[in-house]
């Protein structure tokens, strides 16, 4: 069974200009995410969507094997990233096997990662499998603020619960979703109730929207050099 990687890699981001090819301490966020992908090597095809010219020219060079030009009516902030994978599925002809979204700044991937949540899908009976954490804070203990500002807890029932207590809770990591192709093709709810989770260590995620968010990147993505420098020498 056919694996294919496809990287969405607009070029617009407004509060991070050029941010899936920003230098991440001396190479392209998006080189770093594809040496994993070329690295895990489970992959017949890593495919980039762009808009970009640019970007299209680096992923060939750090290993993408297809470059895939998307139509403009996909390349605003609006747009869904199943409705962006569909669209290369469809116009590649791709017909069989697991698709494997993986975002351009997932810099924090490792290619156990990819190796171990493939082989869970394969596995299973999900539609999906998608990389995700258990924050530090539970999602139980938020609230939200009415137009007064006055707090409502979002789950009221669980007040008086102590934190151990509570259910557990997970976020998307926004690193990667593996799909069956037909889970692409049919289904866009990839975080629905027939979807399985690989779980990230909190270590290795960040949700990079902001500039205070790429520095905390920075940081992290050190640390993981650091770290992976220490178990080769071991």
């Amino acid at each position: 069974m056919k694996n294919i990687a496809i990287i969405p890699a607009r070029s617009g981001s407004k509060r991070i200009p050029g941010k899936n090819i920003k230098n991440l301490l001396g190479e392209p966020v998006l080189g770093i995410t594809l040496k994993t992908l070329v690295k895990a090597n489970i992959f017949d095809d890593i495919i980039i969507s762009s808009d970009s010219q640019e970007i299209l020219d680096i992923a060939e060079k750090y290993g993408a094997s297809k470059l895939f030009m998307r139509h403009p009516r996909l390349a605003d902030a609006f747009t869904s990233t199943h409705d962006v994978i569909k669209d290369v599925i469809i116009h590649n002809n791709i017909t069989s096997g697991k698709v494997c979204c993986v975002y351009p700044t997932a810099a924090l991937l490792t290619p156990t990662d990819l190796i171990e949540s493939n082989q869970f899908l394969t596995k299973s009976s999900f539609d999906y499998v998608a990389a995700a954490y258990e924050p530090n804070s539970s999602a139980y203990r938020m609230f939200s603020l009415d137009s007064n500002g006055n707090m409502k807890m979002l789950f009221p029932e669980y007040a008086s619960f102590r934190s151990q207590d509570l259910p557990g809770t997970y976020a998307d990591a926004g690193m990667f979703y593996w799909g069956q192709i037909n889970s692409w093709l049919n289904n866009p709810e990839i975080l629905g109730k027939n979807s399985g989770v690989y779980v990230i260590d909190t270590q290795r995620v960040v949700d990079v929207n902001t500039i205070s968010d790429w520095s905390i990147l920075e940081e992290k993505y050190k640390n993981l050099i650091r770290s992976n420098h220490l178990s080769e020498e071991n």
